[in-house]
């Protein structure tokens, strides 16, 4: 029995499956640099600065937010509001006042983006109202949140 065998050339594959992913390796480099210059990165946000007004104007700004904290109980307590009116007008009230204590647009932010700025007092205040302010029944208890909200008002500084 007689076995005939022949053997391939080396080389005798394709050379374009060498210089094919080459090739693209080039192209994604060039196509990576060409980006970089053309479209950059969004440059990071610089710091929140807070603007706090003087003592004299602070102690303007509080004693009118608790003078519309006032306004809001009379107006819940008598019957002229809703739980859910209440609870946006409160939600409301404490974002123009940290508004007018920093100049932050606190009134623009979503809770999510109020919990970044380190404000622990209003996060918490915010993510209490949100439950009755956005729920189809409002079950939250109107007066110990206007408490509460009084007493980070009056302790701001």
């Amino acid at each position: 029995m007689e076995t005939n065998v022949t053997l391939q050339n080396p080389l005798q594959f394709r050379l374009i499956w060498i210089i094919l992913p080459i090739l693209l390796i080039v192209a994604a480099y060039l196509l990576w640099l060409y980006a970089k210059k053309k479209w950059p990165l969004p440059k990071k946000y610089k710091p929140l600065s807070i603007k706090t007004p003087p003592a004299f104007t602070r102690a303007q700004i509080r004693q009118k937010y608790l003078e519309k904290m006032n306004t809001l109980e009379t107006s819940y307590q008598s019957g002229n509001i809703t739980s859910r009116k209440a609870y946006q007008s409160l939600s409301s009230i404490i974002r123009n006042f940290v508004f007018e204590m920093t100049k932050i647009h606190v009134q623009n932010y979503t809770l999510a983006e109020i919990k970044t700025l380190n404000m622990p007092a209003l996060s918490k205040l915010v993510e209490e109202y949100y439950e009755p302010e956005f729920a189809r029944e409002s079950n939250g208890e109107m007066l110990a949140s206007l408490e509460k909200t009084r007493s980070v008002i009056a302790s701001w500084n």
